[in-house]
């Protein structure tokens, strides 16, 4: 037997951990069976170091270090760094587009590609977990953030709530005006779609200037929801649109200059 499966005590195998092709299971927290790394992956450094630096004994958690962390530590930053990695070879950008002057960061291959959207769901799922002990409800951007929030309050157990563009939405709303480059534009929410003091992450695909984002929170504000976090999968930090966002959190999984 190549070693024993995942289960409640195991992390998964180390091909998938890290990434690397190996014969044999990592477990992290000492299940049944001792695990050594195979001959067919001894010879990966990556692996030796995982190795030299991680003990393993029967019936005890494996450690890494003085800090005693497990060897999942490394495993999930590995996974982590192959998902961003497939996220962002799926986005492509097209040159002076919509105007002159402008490089465009289209995100329909990420769409399009299965393997690459759950990849994206699975990055911001895990980053909402390790951030926050509770989150109510994920607010989604007219109208890319209906695209990412449906799939992510789905993992996450909570429900989704849209903010649209004016006129969009039935029964009593609640609106804001905000400036944008070149006039005015408005944003709705439902009036009863949040819950005074519930915590709402707001989701969209892209931060630019900042101003619809900024706007979206306004308006939940007005609702008494508790903003947890302002969460993009993209990021244009030349137009430092993350501090028109000011005392309320925000977090990016890609960033372009």
């Amino acid at each position: 037997m190549q070693g024993h499966q995942p289960s409640d005590h195991c992390a998964q195998p180390c091909h998938a951990l890290l990434g690397l092709r190996g014969p044999k299971s990592v477990c992290p927290k000492g299940g049944k069976e001792q695990n050594n790394f195979g001959a067919r992956c001894s010879n990966s450094i990556a692996l030796r170091e995982l190795r030299d630096r991680t003990r393993w004994c029967r019936g005890s958690s494996a450690r890494w270090g003085p800090s005693g962390r497990g060897c999942a530590v490394i495993a999930r930053s590995a996974m982590s760094e192959d998902k961003l990695r497939v996220v962002r070879d799926r986005v492509r950008s097209f040159p002076d587009f919509p105007v002159p002057g402008v490089l465009f960061r289209d995100i329909s291959p990420l769409l399009k590609d299965p393997v690459a959207f759950k990849a994206l769901i699975d990055l911001l799922e895990d980053h909402l977990r390790a951030s926050f002990p509770k989150i109510d409800v994920i607010a989604g951007l007219d109208s890319r953030g209906f695209l990412i929030g449906p799939p992510l309050a789905q993992r996450l157990g909570v429900g989704f709530v849209l903010i649209r563009k004016k006129g969009k939405l039935p029964g009593p709303t609640e609106s804001i005006s905000y400036s944008l480059e070149y006039g005015k534009a408005e944003l709705e929410v439902q009036s009863d779609a949040v819950e005074a003091g519930q915590k709402v992450v707001i989701v969209d695909d892209l931060l630019a200037t900042g101003g619809t984002m900024r706007a979206a929170c306004e308006l939940l504000a007005r609702l008494k929801a508790d903003i947890l976090e302002c969460l993009v999968v993209i990021e244009l930090k030349a137009l430092r649109g993350a501090a028109k966002l000011e005392a309320i959190r925000f977090h990016s999984l890609l960033q372009y200059d």
